[in-house]
């Protein structure tokens, strides 16, 4: 039998290359992973938007006559029988050869322009369609390279693009989320390798600042962090064996976009697992809607076997990545773990934190400064709940404390300072406060005449010597003092009255309807009044 192959068509082209990327930032990937491949330092993108246009070119390696002809026409060529490592010590991304079909489909011809030990190629694609209104595309090469004085590299010229070209912000960010290749300059690269799109320079710093280093709550590196998140000697020899590495984030913000959270795999630098939760429902764990990852799994485009899908935006299901599968879901089980124990952790440090804050210490005088007991510790309980509840991100939220300053010091101005016992009812809350009242006095100054008025004019009367002024009253003037006395004992013949009103009001349900219990607590507030300036004014002259 004779062998033959098969004669793939035009049509086939254009099928493998609409179905390979469906934007233009895949197909700028693909371009810029071939540069990557020959050792360029810099990748620069130019757009013009109104001519439809869009220029890639490198300072890599360049090809020669040759290799333009027979290498990047070469359909399903895999590059790394030829060189897996490059001069630099990079790893060849390029396997399938399938990626220079890329522009099919997005746009209507490209031009590749190359130079190689000063030689210039020229190669030209333009896509129709024929009478049957089949695609069809021809493909022109110079005859043979032409001398030239040029440094060595390759310019692509993407031409008339079919689909809308987005900002080049958009488009520098969805670049740095998909390739992982950029460097710094290193001992077998003094150059590294970047990407410049008009004036946004994609470089490590740029890919760090807007995919790993930003909104982070916590962050856990692989391996490094491995016995945080599991002991299991299996696995982590697991992962030792096939040096997979990468980062576990954790946003402060939960993630809303679908390409940006879960966990994304990279083999070689390339996206080759676009973002995914495997089988775990996110739902089980709130860390999950904070969870961005990204692991480099090198060893799964190493097999001879192809794991990984032609597009790049998953893995195909073999031996190999069920395996990696059921390691990545152990993984991220012990990431939401790890979140519940580090967010605990965090709220517990912010709450310490708060309590060196002068305004927790105002707000815990100010509760301890309460004389009952079972309120007090009621209080506190609340107080600390309302600290718990209160930390954002890695604070204390103090606009919702200090709402609660104001509900503690509420609670302060109606509660007694003395042994006084409110009452069910509104009358009896104001005569047994006033009996409360007159037996201090009585105590405190040996008094043994009639209450009311007279003992408010016995003590504190203008021309009487029957107590004596306190070190403070002292501090002040003659007319001070005075004042002082006046102001008691007014004070004092104005809650006489007060009683007197009530207690010989004989329509006791007419006085609780009319005067709240609430009411007439202020009046217990009002003889707690009394006795503090009482005590802070006056003492009791000695017996002889």
């Amino acid at each position: 039998m004779a062998n033959v192959k098969f004669n793939v068509g035009d049509n086939a082209v254009i099928q493998l290359g609409e179905n390979l990327y469906k934007n233009i930032y895949g197909v700028l990937i693909e371009y810029i992973t071939n540069s990557y491949d020959a050792d360029a330092s810099i990748v620069e993108i130019k757009i013009d938007r109104t001519k439809r246009l869009i220029m890639i070119s490198d300072d890599g390696t360049g090809m020669t006559h040759a290799e333009l002809h027979s290498v990047f026409l070469d359909v399903g060529l895999n590059r790394r029988r030829q060189l897996n490592l490059t001069p630099k010590r990079r790893l060849v991304t390029g396997r399938k050869g399938f990626g220079k079909l890329a522009c099919f489909g997005l746009f209507e011809s490209f031009i590749v322009e190359t130079v190689k030990n000063n030689l210039f190629s020229k190669l030209e694609i333009t896509t129709g369609e024929n009478e049957f209104g089949e695609f069809n595309y021809t493909a022109n090469i110079n005859d043979k390279a032409k001398k030239v004085n040029q440094e060595n590299g390759t310019k692509i010229y993407l031409i008339n693009n079919t689909q809308e070209i987005t900002d080049n912000k958009s488009l520098a960010e969805s670049i740095a989320k998909r390739i992982n290749l950029m460097y710094d300059a290193n001992q077998f690269d003094r150059d590294g390798f970047k990407i410049k799109l008009e004036d946004i320079t994609i470089d490590k710093t740029y890919r760090n600042s807007i995919v790993l280093n930003t909104d982070i709550k916590f962050k856990y590196n692989i391996p490094e962090d491995l016995k945080r998140f599991t002991k299991d000697k299996e696995l982590i020899k697991y992962i030792e064996e096939n040096k997979i590495n990468g980062v576990v984030i954790a946003r402060e913000k939960t993630v809303r976009i679908k390409e940006n959270k879960g966990i994304v795999l990279f083999a070689r630098g390339k996206l080759c697992q676009e973002a995914t939760y495997l089988d775990i429902n996110p739902s089980n764990n709130y860390g999950y809607a904070h969870l961005y990852g990204e692991f480099n799994v090198d060893f799964i485009d190493n097999e001879s076997k192809d794991n990984i899908g032609t597009d790049r935006t998953a893995l195909k299901e073999t031996e190999t990545t069920l395996k990696l599968f059921e390691v990545i879901e152990s993984l991220m089980k012990a990431y939401a773990r790890l979140y519940d124990e580090d967010e605990r952790a965090r709220k517990e440090n912010a709450i310490e934190e708060f309590k060196g804050d002068d305004k927790y210490k105002v707000i815990t005088k100010t509760i301890e400064s309460i004389k009952d007991l079972s309120l007090r510790k009621e209080l506190f309980k609340l107080f600390q709940i309302k600290i718990k509840n209160s930390v954002t991100e890695n604070i204390i939220d103090v606009e919702d404390i200090e709402n609660f300053e104001k509900v503690a010091n509420s609670i302060m101005s109606y509660n007694l300072q003395s042994e006084q016992i409110s009452k069910d009812e509104s009358k009896d809350n104001v005569i047994t406060s006033y009996d409360y009242l007159i037996a201090y006095l009585r105590n405190k100054y040996t008094y043994t005449g009639n209450d009311g008025v007279d003992i408010m004019n016995f003590l504190y009367g203008q021309n009487n010597q029957n107590v004596e002024y306190s070190a403070l009253s002292l501090r002040t003037t003659h007319t001070v003092k005075d004042d002082i006395k006046k102001s008691m004992r007014e004070l004092g013949n104005a809650i006489v009255n007060l009683r007197n009103s009530m207690m010989h009001t004989n329509d006791r349900e007419c006085i609780n309807t009319n005067i709240s219990i609430e009411n007439s607590k202020r009046f217990l507030v009002m003889v707690d009044l009394f006795i503090e300036l009482d005590i802070l004014f006056f003492i009791p002259i000695p017996i002889p």
